[in-house]
């Protein structure tokens, strides 16, 4: 990754202490630190335990961190509970079971026509990403 950095112009030498690499558990509780309201910030103080969800397109990670740092320190933590998931959890879990309730929907020969049309396909799966991101289970919301 260093290599890559330094080829990429990132840095200017292998060892530069400009770019710090972490694994994504680590980097999603520094990210829920920085990016969390003031109020909640100060709930995170040193010996707190946090449990991450690290919720991407092919994996939810879950992982639990012991705080080793104060709010106004750089991020240190212990992994209590290495991290952990499973691949039928993830955004892409969801467009499967979504294709095949529009295979269901369409019926036999409107789906074969859907499968066939590469475009209109990703064009779908790119509006259902759309509604994904704006879902919030707590409002009521006409998609």
């Amino acid at each position: 990754m260093r290599r890559a950095a330094l080829k990429a112009g990132i840095i200017n030498e292998l060892s530069s202490a400009n770019l710090l690499l972490c694994l994504d558990p680590e980097g999603a509780s520094i990210q829920c630190r920085n990016d969390a309201e003031d109020q909640l910030k100060h709930q995170m103080v040193k010996s707190s335990v946090v449990m991450v969800l690290d919720c991407g397109g092919g994996t939810v990670d879950i992982t639990v961190h012991k705080l080793k740092c104060e709010p106004d320190e750089q991020f240190v933590c212990d992994e209590l509970l290495p991290s952990s998931g499973g691949c039928e959890w993830g955004s892409k879990f969801v467009d499967h079971h979504f294709e095949m309730f529009l295979q269901t929907f369409f019926g036999e020969q409107l789906w074969d026509s859907y499968i066939k049309n590469a475009t209109a396909r990703l064009d779908i799966l790119k509006h259902f990403e759309m509604l994904k991101r704006k879902f919030n289970s707590g409002v009521k919301s006409r998609l």
